[in-house]
């Protein structure tokens, strides 16, 4: 922006001093320096370049100098206006950008913790459940288990032997 900046200066100091030499003698427009870049700035927005023009038709070259001043200065400084709307749009995008990448990481990192303790509290449980199943290894302990957690009112299929209370009660 800083480059193009300068540019538009020296653009317009070497119109003005252009300007200043070849139209002079139209003091309301190109009188001095100062004068100079103010027309030029006219040029720039091209408002009320025509008031200007009809000032300078007495002038051989007047048309072409209006011309490339409304090309040249106005295209700059376009340029210039285009130029900051595509940075600070730039900025705005790396910055969304960031802030977009920080919460996809930070919802990461939460997916990642819970998956992490759910695991862990899986393996404890499923830990805690094979120390009970081991603490019963044997057959008799088991059987009794069963044995006492049964009713006579329980409905069994009685086509299976081991279901038989007497059966259980046997061995």
């Amino acid at each position: 922006i800083v480059n193009i900046l300068v540019l538009l200066f020296i653009v317009a100091y070497v119109l003005a001093i252009v300007g200043l030499y070849t139209f002079g003698g139209t003091k309301q427009y190109f009188g001095d320096l100062g004068t100079s870049f103010l027309t030029l700035f006219v040029y720039v927005t091209v408002d009320g370049w025509t008031d200007i023009q009809d000032a300078l038709d007495r002038y051989r070259g007047s048309i072409a100098f209006s011309v490339l001043c409304i090309f040249v200065l106005n295209f700059v400084f376009t340029n210039l206006f285009i130029a900051v709307v595509v940075q600070n749009l730039e900025e705005a995008t790396d910055e969304d950008r960031a802030i977009m990448a920080a919460k996809k990481q930070a919802l990461f990192n939460m997916k990642k913790q819970w998956f992490l303790a759910k695991h862990q509290d899986d393996r404890a449980h499923f830990l805690q459940r094979q120390e009970l199943e081991e603490g019963e290894s044997n057959v008799e302990a088991a059987m009794q288990k069963l044995q006492s957690s049964l009713s006579h009112r329980d409905v069994f299929h009685m086509t299976d032997p081991t279901c038989s209370l007497a059966w259980l009660n046997s061995y």
